[in-house]
């Protein structure tokens, strides 16, 4: 299977370095922002920021993809998943998966909010939300939605279901596999109030990816998943004054 693909110890160490610097790099260029330009507006500040951590870890995974799949003898084509012949089949799974996906997270995160109201904890959008609600130019949607629908469920899938995943199954530790990299998954995103939904969605694009030991099933899930929130959340205010 594709989640038992033996990615070889030296390239894993590399490729974890890599990624690393890459988040380091984006967490100074923000510092740079403030420093450089402390009289920029605020607004405009969070979205340059959202552009550099965007494209300096999405981005950064998909080019050292490249160099850490060549070394493995390994196409995109197969990494994803298009070399089988029921490819077709199983991006329909994931394109269904997707649909009661969408009402099923917005109820984790309802849970979520009041469990932490109930903990004295006020919870708090995510930091690209917030980028999003005061993104009003054109441009800065599309970029956003760009990176939001393409970019981010594929370094991601990438990242945890097609590297991190397999690895540490490989290691005999299929549980930890499990629990581990979706507690990973979760805890990257910075928010409290996303943690358990996350945990819970990347537990399912697990379950997915076993399921159709296709990652590009994953990739899909998650991108349509990422399109039906980006939609939902401009339809927000029409739907609410219904």
């Amino acid at each position: 299977m594709l989640s038992e693909k033996p990615w070889k110890p030296e390239a894993i160490m590399l490729l974890a370095s890599a990624v690393f610097f890459c988040l380091a790099a984006t967490v100074g260029i923000g510092l740079g922002l403030e420093f450089l330009l402390p009289n920029l507006p605020v607004e405009r500040r969070q979205f340059y920021n959202f552009l550099t951590s965007s494209l300096g870890f999405h981005g950064m995974i998909l080019v050292l993809t490249v160099p850490f799949l060549k070394f493995h003898g390994t196409t995109w084509r197969q990494f994803l998943g298009f070399d089988q012949a029921r490819w077709r089949r199983h991006v329909a799974i994931a394109a269904g998966l997707a649909v009661p996906l969408v009402p099923f997270e917005l109820a984790l995160n309802h849970l979520a909010a009041q469990l932490l109201l109930w903990l004295t904890v006020t919870p708090e959008y995510q930091s690209t939300i917030k980028v999003l609600q005061v993104s009003v130019s054109p441009w800065q949607r599309a970029c956003f939605g760009a990176a939001a629908i393409g970019l981010a469920p594929l370094a991601e899938e990438i990242l945890f279901r097609g590297i991190l995943y397999p690895v540490v199954k490989q290691l005999g530790r299929p549980q930890l596999a499990v629990i581990g990299t979706s507690l990973l998954f979760a805890a990257i995103h910075s928010n409290l109030m996303t943690f358990l939904p996350l945990f819970v969605f990347s537990l399912l694009m697990i379950w997915l990816y076993e399921h159709t030991d296709t990652l590009a099933a994953p990739v899909i899930a998650h991108a349509l998943f990422n399109a039906a929130n980006f939609t939902l959340f401009f339809f927000e205010p029409q739907l609410r004054s219904a």
